[in-house]
């Protein structure tokens, strides 16, 4: 044969031959059922296909990947500044909102004018009078907590029912327990001054020599509940 004719026939096989590095060439040879040497397969996929590692699930990069960007209240330097003025009237509109959407402030004033009633029969003394204001500010900061919860969920309501309703009920055990602490704080005030005046226990050192000092007539049983419900 001729050796003109053997390169002819080569380079017409050549070109009939799909191309080992076309992927497409590739995928229809071995589909047509064409024999390509595994070592040329393997040494081409590595060569002209590019696999990414697999990203952990707990990387740094999925978790900045996946991260929503924060709210724009949320950004710091995007609120404006207020100003204290600003903050006493946004806070003076809340009390009002309170006021107005929860009664149970209303019950709650009605006990404090009762508690306070009863110290100024009692002549509670200026200890006594800071425990109770303590106790009743600590009533109302809770139940100024517990009616924005319920204001906030009454505006979201239909967003995750089950998780709103134990935020609520979260926010009703932590009235009852400022409640329960406040008549706890009120009942033990007033009890130890009705003691007192019933001689039942000393009054402390500070009042008996208060009270030494300052002029009583015969019949001034100032010591006694009855005596000061007459001078009231």
């Amino acid at each position: 044969m001729n050796p003109r004719d053997l390169q002819t026939s080569g380079d017409a096989t050549k070109s009939s031959a799909p191309s080992l590095a076309d992927p497409k060439a590739k995928a229809s040879s071995c589909s047509q059922g064409a024999t390509v040497p595994e070592a040329v397969v393997l040494g081409k996929r590595h060569a002209t296909l590019d696999f990414p590692r697999p990203t952990p699930p707990n990387s740094t990069a999925l978790k900045l990947a996946n991260m929503t960007p924060p709210p724009h209240w949320l950004v710091p330097g995007a609120r404006e500044p207020r100003t204290g003025r600003a903050k006493a009237l946004a806070g003076l509109r809340g009390l009002k909102l309170a006021l107005r959407r929860d009664s149970s402030f209303f019950a709650h004033a009605y006990r404090g004018v009762l508690v306070i009633l009863a110290a100024m029969t009692l002549g509670v003394d200026v200890r006594g009078w800071c425990l109770l204001f303590a106790a009743g500010g600590m009533v109302l900061v809770a139940e100024l907590a517990l009616t924005a919860i319920a204001v906030l969920g009454r505006s979201v309501e239909g967003v995750h029912p089950e998780g709103l309703r134990a935020s609520q009920e979260i926010a009703q055990g932590m009235a009852l327990v400022a409640t329960l602490v406040a008549f706890g704080v009120a009942g033990a005030v007033l009890l130890e001054r009705f003691g007192q005046l019933q001689g039942w226990w000393a009054e402390p050192a500070s009042t008996t020599t208060h009270q030494s000092q300052s002029p009583r007539n015969e019949g001034d049983g100032s010591f006694t509940l009855q005596t000061r419900l007459t001078q009231l």
